[in-house]
């Protein structure tokens, strides 16, 4: 697969998050240092300078997110998580939660795959 620069990256995440309806607050991985939640630690096996990523909640209080794209241009997500007996984000909310990142993946490669088709506008 062809690669997306950084900023064709943070724009395919941009425009899928909208899509999916998502915030579309992108961040950026500067140093591994900047990785403090668990799924950004998880990130680091992808680890680019600059590397954007989107992370989210998921409407869920104890589930953390985040959608990148990895070396080799593939739309992924890291996922940390921890629940007890009883936590109400068990069931329907996790389940939605789930249906979410599948929805932003699809979107994500949808993303890329026009500008690596040539679809996308640079100046947009």
């Amino acid at each position: 697969m062809n690669r997306l620069t950084i900023e064709q990256e943070r724009d395919a995440l941009y425009n899928a998050a909208r899509r999916v309806g998502l915030d579309a607050h992108i961040t950026y991985m500067e140093r591994k240092g900047d990785a403090h939640t668990c799924a950004e630690k998880l990130m680091l096996n992808s680890y680019r300078k600059g590397m954007p990523y989107k992370s989210s909640y998921l409407y869920c209080d104890t589930m953390d997110t985040c959608f990148f794209f990895d070396h080799d241009g593939h739309a992924c997500v890291s996922v940390s998580a921890s629940w007890r007996n009883g936590a109400k984000d068990l069931g329907r909310p996790i389940r939605e939660a789930l249906t979410h990142i599948q929805k932003m993946l699809n979107a994500m490669t949808e993303e890329a795959d026009q500008w690596l088709r040539g679809g996308r506008d640079e100046r947009a």
